[in-house]
């Protein structure tokens, strides 16, 4: 690859002694990928590859964002289990497919019931938990294995009130897991690299208003953020934008709002690629629950079947895994093509990996 660099579009162009008719689109986005990540390192303002064939026809190109969904794809394999918290608020797992109300705690303190949780997340691989404990107050990372114990929170929140400290935390694919505090004196979005103990802050120069829920895309290259402000909760997605070695930090660029007719967004799930499954409340209106593209379109078919008082869902980008949500008859589940059905009336916070 001597000899090449991107042009002032940040494109590389890689020229390949191959026709056309020779490259299958899904082999060529393979290579572009490869290229990408490959170069991204040496070379980190580069935003995509375009992969030439003999004669200078073009056979495929792949922007950074495609790439990293790509490859996500690739590791990708659907929800073994599902995660929420019992009436002891101990984490506790039950099979993602499974049609009983049986559960069992998970392995590793967060299951052992020795501190109360208010929230869980567990890592996309399956093999991590997070839970925020002390009432909002500490974050907690632990691997999925029996023993083990509590370390030092790498986040703690000084808010005053369990509504005002930390968030469900959320894994992206790379293994990094997000939190944000809602400390009205100190709000802030932190990342961990891989779960580890040290936490970054997150630079997000368009928030205006204080960030109440975070889950981040499976393809870890957009966000998702609840914003209180003037007493509405908005919904806004944002492009992450890593450091990769730059010394820039990351920061979430190019907020935009995502569902601007509700006013109150009270629970979010990835629901996918590119759509989230959203509850919230239009003005002077009642509480709906209703599917919405990255781009702030409403997805056209059915919304799931109604429920009252919905406090979070629980959605998969496998749509073989039925809904969850946790609502006033505690956790329920709608199996594709049933009505809702109750798992645990006790349960709380119901989530997926990631």
């Amino acid at each position: 690859m001597s000899g090449l660099a991107p042009d002032d579009q940040n494109r590389l162009t890689v020229p390949l002694n191959l026709r056309p008719s020779q490259v299958a689109a899904s082999k060529c986005a393979e290579m572009a990928t490869q290229v990408l990540f490959t170069l991204r390192n040496l070379t980190p303002t580069l935003e995509s590859v375009e992969l030439q064939g003999a004669g200078g026809d073009r056979l495929c190109e792949l922007t950074e964002e495609r790439a990293e969904s790509a490859a996500w794809h690739g590791a990708s394999k659907p929800p073994e289990y599902l995660y929420f918290l019992d009436g002891k608020h101990r984490a506790v797992r039950m099979q993602a497919g499974s049609t009983g109300t049986g559960s069992v705690p998970l392995p590793g303190p967060l299951g052992e019931g020795g501190k109360k949780l208010q929230s869980v997340a567990v890592s996309r691989d399956e093999h991590t938990a997070a839970g925020v404990g002390d009432e909002g107050r500490s974050l907690y990372v632990t691997p999925l294995a029996s023993g083990g114990s509590f370390g030092a929170p790498p986040v703690t929140s000084a808010g005053p009130t369990p509504a005002e400290r930390l968030t469900t935390p959320s894994w992206d694919a790379r293994g990094d897991l997000w939190v944000a505090d809602r400390d009205p004196h100190r709000p802030g979005l932190f990342v961990l690299e891989q779960g580890g103990t040290k936490s970054e802050q997150v630079a997000v120069p368009d928030l205006s208003g204080r960030i109440e829920d975070v889950r981040v895309a499976a393809d870890g290259a957009r966000i998702a953020l609840v914003v209180a402000k003037d007493g509405k909760q908005s919904l806004f997605i944002g492009r992450i934008q890593r450091d990769d070695g730059t010394g820039q930090g990351i920061s979430v660029d190019g907020l935009r709002s995502a569902a601007p007719d509700l006013e109150q967004v009270s629970a979010i799930s990835w629901a996918g690629d590119s759509r989230l499954l959203v509850v919230g409340q239009e003005q002077g209106g009642v509480q709906q629950m209703r599917y919405v593209e990255v781009d702030g379109s409403t997805l056209d078919g059915p919304a799931p079947g109604a429920l009252t008082s919905v406090k979070a869902i629980a959605a998969s980008e496998d749509e073989r895994v039925p809904l969850v949500a946790y609502s006033e008859d505690g956790i329920v589940r709608l199996p594709s093509g049933a009505q809702w059905q109750k798992v645990d009336k006790d349960g709380t916070a119901p989530v997926y990996p990631g």
